[in-house]
């Protein structure tokens, strides 16, 4: 299979040949938005890390959003300590977002990343606790 074979890119065609700019719903794709989530969401789950910590090593992997969400919160509040298995992604069907499921000790958060066509790297917009969209 060719290396853009069966892509969706983020302009809404299927063309094999990309352009620059264009976001796919690829398997690497896939894959780095999956891996984010679980990195991510293991850095977010670590209430017994100093402040000072815990934000030096999650802001990185956080969206303009995200940081601004995230950077109030007290770590020591956070009822997550360890993910708890692989990370799942059921039902992409956008490039620019991903809704990630990510076990836990406390149930499966929904971890939502995002990137675009101006910053391709996933970064992570929410951390959704289990049960808070049911």
């Amino acid at each position: 299979m060719a290396p853009t074979e069966g892509v969706v890119w983020s302009d809404g065609s299927s063309a094999a040949a990309s352009s620059p700019g264009r976001l796919g719903l690829d398997e690497a794709s896939r894959s780095a938005a999956l891996e984010l989530a679980e990195t991510a969401m293991g850095l977010f789950a670590r209430p017994d890390v100093p402040y000072e910590v815990w934000w030096a090593d999650l802001e990185p992997v956080l969206s303009a959003r995200g940081t601004a969400a995230y950077v109030t919160v007290d770590p020591a509040r956070i009822p997550v300590r360890q993910v708890s298995g692989p990370a799942g992604l059921p039902g992409w069907t956008t490039p620019e977002v991903a809704r990630v499921s990510v076990p836990t000790d406390v149930g499966s958060y929904l971890v939502v990343v995002s990137r675009s066509d101006a910053d391709p790297v996933w970064r992570v917009e929410r951390f959704i606790a289990p049960g808070v969209l049911s």
